[in-house]
């Protein structure tokens, strides 16, 4: 929901509310209260809701990574879902875009291509 929101250009602190709202969230903590107790764990009740703080307290999309990282715990798994919301809601540099698209091996650069005909997600690649 938190994705569809942000894409249909819903703010962050709207997105928020909702979230709290229709489904309970607990956003009472900071990415710095995180940061310093966030055990690793694969549970989507406590990953979830970090990444979203992650993304929704940003005030970029490398902010959001930045923040998603640096809490530890289920790192990878935190900074894809806040990645997910973080990029509706402040777009994709090219100069990020670029660099992530060139260290992908080139088969997988032409299934996304095959896949997302819209040249909007990969520019010229």
């Amino acid at each position: 929901m938190a994705i569809f929101l942000a894409r249909s250009g819903v703010p962050a602190l709207a997105i928020t509310e909702t979230i709290v709202s229709r489904f309970g969230y607990d956003f009472g903590r900071t990415v710095d209260d995180i940061r310093a107790n966030n055990p690793h764990s694969d549970a989507c009740q406590e990953t979830v809701p970090e990444a979203m703080t992650c993304a929704l307290t940003a005030d970029s999309f490398e902010d959001a990574m930045r923040n998603a990282v640096s809490i530890g715990g289920d790192s990878d798994t935190i900074a894809a879902i806040a990645g997910s919301l973080a990029e509706p809601l402040f777009g994709l540099l090219d100069e990020i875009k670029n660099e992530s698209v060139a260290r992908l091996p080139e088969d997988i650069v032409r299934i996304i291509q095959q896949y997302y005909a819209d040249s909007r997600v990969l520019g010229s690649y």
